[in-house]
């Protein structure tokens, strides 16, 4: 066996480990605190007086998560992928997230808020750290696209259609 074949066995070995190690109830319990907690922090799931558009940043907030962990947590690859590229397919032929328009219109929100799931504050933290304030939109866009293409890449991967 290549040095190579040993360090790619290795690393396989690892990704799919985290599948194998905790339990249904484990996985359950981890999907809904990290969800539930993204919706607590959010100020403006607090400041929303209409029920359905809490009721929406709830959901939308489900939907990251299911984007998310799926395929890495769950094990549903080729499905993750498939919500993943409705989900690019969605932002670029419309040039927006319909849930987050839908959601700001329920709160009576003007300003356009962006929707404060997990890549938001990833962005947040990060850019301070880049320098990039007056490109922000741009980057923040290319750390959301970042983020879906790797696991995009990574559920394919894993579901064995491509060997990398």
């Amino acid at each position: 066996m290549h040095v190579k074949q040993q360090k790619s066995l290795k690393y396989r070995v690892k990704l799919t480990s985290v599948v194998i190690v905790m339990t249904p109830i484990q996985k359950n319990i981890f999907f809904n605190v990290f969800t539930w907690v993204l919706i607590f922090i959010d100020p403006t799931f607090w400041s929303c007086t209409s029920i359905y558009g809490r009721f929406l940043n709830i959901l939308h907030q489900y939907i990251c998560s299911i984007i998310l962990f799926l395929g890495p947590l769950y094990g549903y690859y080729i499905e993750n992928v498939l919500i993943m590229i409705i989900t690019l397919l969605g932002w670029i032929i419309i040039g927006h997230c319909v849930i987050t328009t839908e959601t700001n219109k329920a709160c009576k929100d003007k300003k356009g808020l962006p929707f404060r799931n997990f890549p938001f504050h990833l962005k947040e933290y990060t850019i301070p750290f880049i320098g990039v304030k007056k490109d922000h939109k741009w980057w923040a866009t290319r750390i959301d696209y970042t983020l879906l293409i790797i696991l995009i890449i990574y559920n394919i991967y894993m579901s064995k259609i491509i060997k990398l």
